[in-house]
């Protein structure tokens, strides 16, 4: 995998922080229900790649298959963790194992968390995830709170 300059990523309550880009509310406003996934950043030349964009425009390529699909993402709050506003977000019981299995045997590598299609960060992983979640910021508060209600009126039991 591609190296890039070191993204702070320090593991807190059992999820990881992701930290990158403030996200826009703009980005975010849209009412229907968000398709979040969170994949794998592979090597462009990687058999069953699709081309994604990072948060400054730049291609990446993810592989086939997601760590979380959408119908994995049970729930999300916002919170402030070390002074910071971050999403949180709660994955199944399956998908949490993926994420750890994933972060645990890829230190180094890459994940990206898209939204509606788009990254909303893609950070390297600098220690596994060992929780059901991840933490994931800063965000802009406004735009945090509006991501959280469309995902918690969509997720399993939400009233989506």
């Amino acid at each position: 995998m591609n190296k890039l300059a070191r993204l702070a990523a320090s593991v807190v309550s059992g999820a990881t922080i992701l930290n990158g880009a403030m996200c826009s509310q703009a980005a975010i406003a849209a009412q229907a229900c968000p398709k979040i996934e969170l994949a794998a950043v592979v090597a462009p030349e990687a058999r069953a790649a699709r081309a994604a964009q990072d948060q400054a425009g730049q291609p990446i390529a993810l592989a086939a298959d997601d760590l979380v699909s959408p119908t994995e993402l049970l729930h999300a709050n916002v919170n402030v963790t070390e002074g910071q506003v971050v999403l949180n977000l709660n994955f199944s019981a399956a998908a949490a194992k993926r994420v750890r299995d994933f972060t645990g045997a890829n230190v180094g590598g890459r994940i990206a968390l898209l939204v509606d299609g788009r990254a909303m960060k893609v950070v390297k992983i600098l220690d596994p995830i060992r929780g059901d979640g991840i933490l994931v910021g800063p965000v802009e508060p406004g735009a945090a709170e509006a991501l959280a209600a469309r995902i918690n009126r969509c997720a399993p039991g939400g009233g989506g």
